[in-house]
């Protein structure tokens, strides 16, 4: 199908070259139904005019409109009509004509996010992420896409009045940036309950604003949105920055947020008025369903990043595998992976665990070899709803490690003993990762690095953590399989800690084999990751501290995580200031085949399991982590 023209005052939303409307342009088609004239006329039929000095909501003018099917709409249809920056739709023609939401606009940022068309209200087709570049020009190799933002949609807690400071790369890894924290506008200054997420400043500003409007025929001062999610819907995933070429422009900053239906953007270099903006998201939408745009490609000899550890041995060996899956689209990552039986197929149960929450994979394996992705719903809180059609299970659950990777057309999973197999889970043509359709499984016989505890195989005896029982270990069966067994004995001692704006630094004495007069730090990210260092400062030596933070309520540290902070700039920038001074509480630690738990004492009480998988003994890295609140004593 040939894509008809969705003409737009700018290629893209946020060049801040074209920005500014100088003349109205009066709409070359035909709206496909007046409640759509309407909505637009709004707002956007006074873009250009005396005193009206604002990007359009919807675009210059209507562009083609369809009859798309849509299981709940007259004979399974439902009209829509496509805008630069959205799609307007009417789902049911003999509703409220007078309701505001008689006229709807798509859930398009969830579906080029997810790869999931959405063809009713529970009725979705499978197709693939969109690999467009969503606030950047067109030809910019490295800026983040929606696909960029798959792994981001979980919720999070209320962050009112801290900044973001949060970068977004183009393979969706998201990194500390603390130079932002000078932007007013990037202050978070709601929090969105009913998606749990965080909108700044600068957004939640533009939501609310009120200008000219049409009314009845007539010229008003109104609220542009209302109420105020009318265009964009709520935020799916929290606001992050990233640098971008802008009008031929190379890293130039962007703030970016995607909302149900709109993506907003801010970008601090363009005019005041066109600061933020809504991004042309209705033509990435109609060229990713119509003309397959952003559509994954791959040459399989350069795959970046390329296969590795146990699933790229069984990549490389298993051409059927390489030849389904094509090339990863990020790196392999270690996970929790359960398998159960059932009468007509299993489930495979993938488990990522970060300091503050837990995120749930899951697919459903049936017997003639076709397969099914878990919805969010299917495996929220990591109870799986299992659909009929697998019939009973056969036998309980089986917990292991492994590792899982996501390629272009698919997942990869390898598991370990009891299940011993690499589930490889794809679409039958190719065209996506998000709503796999066919398995297959191979027997795991190559070498892996993780391992599934087994208490009777510990060659020591060693009861794991203090308190009733080993409560901290006992609760979360999880952190035993990804600890394996206890190194030592618990050990008393005192455990200072302290608070960053991006995290934790924590400090052991005796910190790991033998090794009993040395001193480590742990620098806990809050994204999960973290890092080690020995602790090299010398007791009274200067403590440092003399930096003058930005803002009273924060600090600078000093003696051992001072120095560790001040010679250690990626530290410092991705940890930010001192929230909290340093404090020190008398509480224990433990070392295990593959990590420690850290249990400090009153007031706060907490549990850190820290995972170092790459080796038995000796930290040389910190995978991830967790904490609890230690409920022990």
């Amino acid at each position: 199908m040939n894509r008809p023209k969705l003409v737009s005052l700018c290629a893209i939303a946020i060049l801040t070259t074209l920005l500014v409307p100088t003349t109205h342009i009066t709409a070359a088609t035909q709206f496909a139904a007046d409640a759509f004239k309407s909505v637009w006329s709004r707002t956007d039929a006074l873009v250009g005019q005396s005193g009206v000095n604002r990007g359009y909501y919807w675009g210059s003018q209507p562009g083609v409109s369809l009859s798309e099917d849509y299981a709940e709409g007259v004979n399974g249809k439902r009209l829509v009509q496509y805008f630069d920056k959205s799609r307007m739709e009417i789902n049911n023609p003999n509703a409220d004509k007078g309701s505001k939401f008689y006229v709807t606009n798509g859930l398009l940022t969830v579906e080029l996010i997810t790869g999931r068309m959405q063809v009713g209200d529970n009725k979705y087709m499978a197709r693939y992420p969109a690999y467009i570049n969503l606030a950047s020009d067109a030809d910019d190799p490295a800026a983040p896409t929606y696909a960029s933002f798959r792994d981001l949609l979980h919720s999070t807690d209320s962050h009112v009045g801290r900044s973001v400071t949060s970068n977004i790369s183009r393979s969706g890894y998201p990194a500390e940036d603390r130079s932002k924290t000078s932007d007013r506008g990037a202050i978070i200054a709601y929090y969105e309950p009913i998606t749990k997420h965080n909108i700044p400043k600068v957004f939640w500003d533009f939501l609310n604003q009120s200008g000219p409007v049409m009314n009845g025929g007539k010229r008003v001062i109104a609220r542009l949105n209302d109420p105020w999610f009318y265009a964009t819907g709520y935020p799916i995933a929290e606001a992050y920055w990233a640098k971008v070429k802008i009008a031929g422009q190379p890293n130039t900053d962007v703030l970016i947020q995607p909302y149900q239906r709109r993506v907003l953007t801010y970008v601090p270099s363009a005019p005041a008025a066109y600061r933020v903006q809504m991004g042309n998201i209705g033509q990435h939408y109609y060229d990713w369903r119509y003309n397959n745009a952003g559509k994954p490609s791959f040459d399989a000899a350069t795959c970046k990043p390329a296969p590795s550890g146990v699933l790229g041995e069984a990549w490389s060996a298993q051409h059927a595998m390489s030849d389904a899956l094509h090339c990863p689209i990020l790196a392999a990552t270690d996970a929790v992976v359960s398998a159960q039986t059932y009468q007509n197929g299993a489930v495979i149960k993938i488990t990522e665990q970060y300091p503050a929450y837990s995120h749930f994979r899951a697919f459903f394996l049936f017997t003639d070899g076709s397969a099914q992705q878990a919805s969010d719903a299917d495996v929220a809180g990591g109870i799986v709803r299992v659909p009929a059609r697998l019939g009973s299970a056969l036998g309980p659950e089986t917990i292991g490690l492994g590792w899982y990777q996501q390629f272009a057309a698919g997942y990869a999973v390898s598991a370990n003993a009891p299940v011993q197999k690499v589930y490889v889970f794809y679409d039958a043509t190719g065209t996506g990762y998000c709503c796999v359709s066919l398995w297959q499984a191979y027997s795991n016989i190559y070498l892996d690095r993780v391992h599934t505890y087994d208490p009777n195989g510990c060659r020591n005896s060693y009861p794991p953590t203090r308190g009733e029982g080993g409560k901290v270990w006992a609760d979360h069966p999880l952190d035993q399989a990804a600890l394996n067994c206890p190194y030592n004995p618990a050990t008393d001692a005192q455990i200072p800690h302290e608070r960053f704006q991006g995290g934790e630094m924590i400090e052991t004495v005796q910190y790991f084999r033998g090794q009993s007069e040395k001193r480590g730090i742990f620098v806990l990210y809050d994204d999960g990751g973290g890092a080690f260092f020995e602790d090299n400062y010398v007791d009274g030596s200067d403590p440092g501290g003399h930096e003058i933070p930005p803002s009273p309520d924060l600090y600078a540290p000093k003696y051992g995580f001072g120095k560790l902070w001040r010679e250690h700039s990626d530290v410092r920038e991705r940890l930010g200031w001192a929230t909290t001074p340093e404090a020190s509480s008398t509480g224990s630690f433990q070392e295990f085949d593959y990590g420690m738990i850290i249990l400090t004492g009153p007031p706060d009480r907490k549990a850190y399991v820290i995972y170092d998988t790459n080796r038995i003994g000796g930290f040389i890295s910190v995978d991830r982590w967790r904490v609890y609140d230690d409920t022990s004593a």
